[in-house]
């Protein structure tokens, strides 16, 4: 199964950028893993931007990938959940699991109907970049669950 991340535009802060590749390099162990930015608005107001990158975070997705969207409004889980999630996904001999993440304005309709779920990290609000982070960190932990290594005790 690959695994795909789609957020809108870069990591800029140069810490969270290497350990976000650590994690990377990490889950490539496990899984074929791929990032997407897709490019940011600029000079629109935050409805047509939402509207726009929302548009760009769609247009690389294949009918029969899974997306999962990370919104505040979304289902709080644990991770031990998020592995089994990943783990039914697999076993379902999925071809390609898609985390999507929005810009500065969140999600368009239109991303979070095409979703299949929509979760959210916490109840508190993280910036951009680090959600990337800790999405990142939580594939690969619920990928050390799913093959029992010992990363996440």
């Amino acid at each position: 199964m690959k695994i795909i991340l789609r957020w809108v535009g870069k990591t800029k802060n140069p810490w969270l950028a290497r350990l976000i590749e650590d994690y990377h390099s990490r889950i490539r162990h496990f899984s074929e893993v791929t990032f997407s930015e897709v490019k940011p608005t600029q000079g629109l107001d935050i409805t047509q931007s939402v509207l726009v990158e929302g548009s760009r975070l769609l247009s690389k997705i294949d009918r029969d990938d899974y997306l999962i969207a990370l919104d505040p409004l979304g289902q709080q889980i644990g991770s031990e959940r998020f592995a089994e999630i990943i783990a039914e996904r697999r076993e379902h001999s999925l071809k390609k699991l898609v985390f999507v993440l929005g810009g500065a304005g969140g999600l368009s309709s239109a991303v979070k109907s095409r979703c299949q779920r929509l979760i959210s990290l916490s109840s508190m609000t993280f910036n951009h970049e680090m959600a990337r982070l800790i999405l990142v960190e939580q594939i690969y932990r619920a990928l050390t669950l799913v093959n029992q290594h010992p990363y996440h005790k």
